[in-house]
């Protein structure tokens, strides 16, 4: 009968601890910051990290003592690779600049990642609010950089300018700047002045 009562009473402190709680590493956590999520935060001085997976709207990035991979807001540029993986990316890539071939596409996308990553060379901006790109460990972010005219300039609307991204991902509502349908219609009016112009992928 002792033994049964013990028994029980570890079954309902057990209960009472449920959830578990689990430790963490330290340096993993300050890579989730999802307790800040749609707060704004501005990180200036920012410096780009090498990684493999860097391209034209995504790479990773060092803002003061921490590391983390942000993808821009409103554009996508094209795949910098093709492989069977990205594939089928690469042919809607390829419909929605008119090329020919998706592998034309990848070609638009190496030049979309020198492009910004020729940019990230000097410090630069990130004005994130911690939203996750899907199940990911990257963050979507507006990245400010230094043109080579020393004019500081929105990263999207430069890709945007020169032909080397789409408008085709998740917007938000910038601080201190339009509303997300103004400024996807400010990107339109961009876009169209690039395929006149005939720029980046507009040119093939």
């Amino acid at each position: 009968m002792v033994c049964l009562v013990i028994l029980l009473l570890i079954l309902w402190q057990r209960q009472r601890e449920w959830p578990p709680t689990t430790s963490q590493d330290p340096a993993q956590t300050s890579q989730r910051p999802d307790a800040r999520q749609h707060q704004w935060e501005t990180f200036s001085e920012c410096r780009l990290l090498p990684a493999r997976s860097n391209d034209g709207d995504s790479f990773l990035v060092q803002h003061g003592d921490k590391q983390n991979t942000f993808r821009l807001y409103f554009v996508d540029c094209p795949e910098k690779e093709f492989s069977d993986f990205n594939q089928k990316r690469l042919i809607d890539q390829a419909e929605y600049f008119n090329l020919a071939t998706p592998q034309a596409a990848s070609q638009v996308g190496k030049a979309a990642a020198e492009f910004t990553l020729d940019l990230l060379q000097r410090p630069f901006t990130v004005v994130t609010k911690w939203e996750r790109v899907y199940d990911s460990k990257r963050f979507y972010a507006q990245i400010i950089v230094r043109a080579n005219d020393g004019s500081k300039q929105n990263l999207s609307e430069l890709l945007i300018q020169h032909g080397y991204a789409r408008i085709f991902t998740k917007g938000a509502h910038l601080p201190g700047q339009a509303s997300e349908a103004d400024f996807t219609k400010h990107l339109r009016a961009m876009e169209t002045a690039s395929k006149e112009e005939r720029r980046g992928a507009w040119n093939h």
